[in-house]
């Protein structure tokens, strides 16, 4: 396991390998489709600490991944990868429409009234 150099705008961390490939795969459907999420990954900070970064993800986010050499641990970031492999996987498959569960149209149609 290593660790890639993640720059968005102007800020500079270090997150693993796997949560970099994930992250700009999910980026790049985020903004092909429109839309938007936010991704919290741990990271180093330039100055070596561990943090947590809130990356907000649209159509106007800018991003760039790069190998890295140093020799850090792998942030662990099990849980946010899970998440945008299976965002990545609704992008790619999305479920089937259903039809609605309940008879009452009436019903149905004021769960989308606001």
């Amino acid at each position: 396991m290593s660790v890639q150099h993640l720059t968005v705008e102007s800020k500079s961390l270090l997150i693993g390998d796997e949560a970099a490939e994930a992250l700009t795969e999910y980026a790049a459907l985020v903004a092909k489709h429109g839309t938007g999420d936010r991704v919290k990954l741990r990271a180093f900070g330039s100055d070596g600490d561990e943090v947590t970064a809130t990356i907000v993800l649209s159509a106007g986010t800018t991003m760039v991944t790069e190998t890295s050499h140093n020799t850090l641990p792998e942030p662990n970031n099990g849980d946010a990868v899970r998440y945008m492999r299976e965002q990545i996987r609704l992008f790619v498959t999305p479920p089937p429409a259903r039809a609605p569960e309940t008879d009452d149209e009436a019903a149905w149609e004021t769960q989308f009234e606001f």
